[in-house]
């Protein structure tokens, strides 16, 4: 992989693009540690006993070069003290911004309204979780929590939404 800038840089909002400009998808990312994230999106790509392997990411990187025909470009730069939370609003502004095409997910959590058809579809109540701030339904939280976090925390409900025939009463 091609790196076009510092290693030192820690914190940050990054795009992996091919190297070949017939290529024209690209993926946005956020770190807390660039060079450690940057080995991950190699592993991912090349170990087939890695877990991600099987992402399509990884399998379009590898149908389309290899991770060896992609570069790494900084987005921005984040200073030492950003929160988890802010690096993530940072990533999804740049994803909003340049509409990536190998993205499988929002960088903050469900779209709003995706959120709300969602869960007037399904009767559902959101959560929030405490350690990463994500929203998302609450009957998903429990799963985010060990697969994200290792362990159960506490979780703190939004506010508490009461559902009469699709309706959402606050």
């Amino acid at each position: 992989m091609s790196v076009y800038f510092n290693m030192n840089v820690v914190k940050c909002v990054y795009k992996l693009s091919c190297l070949d400009s017939n290529i024209t998808e690209f993926y946005i990312g956020s770190t807390v540690d660039y060079h450690s994230r940057m080995n991950d999106h190699s592993s991912s790509s090349t170990n087939l006993n890695d877990r991600h392997y099987c992402l399509p990411l990884y399998m379009f990187i590898n149908v389309n070069g290899g991770i060896s025909r992609w570069k790494a470009t900084l987005l921005e730069k984040c200073a030492t003290n950003i929160t988890l939370r802010e690096l993530r609003l940072k990533e999804q502004k740049w994803k909003d911004e340049l509409k990536p095409t190998l993205n499988s997910y929002n960088a903050v959590g469900i779209d709003e309204e995706k959120l709300i058809a969602t869960k007037l579809k399904h009767n559902k109540t959101i959560a929030e979780c405490d350690l990463c701030h994500r929203t998302l339904l609450k009957n998903n939280l429990g799963r985010h929590i060990r697969n994200c976090h290792g362990s159960h925390k506490i979780i703190k409900e939004l506010p508490k939404m009461i559902y009469k025939k699709n309706v959402v009463v606050f």
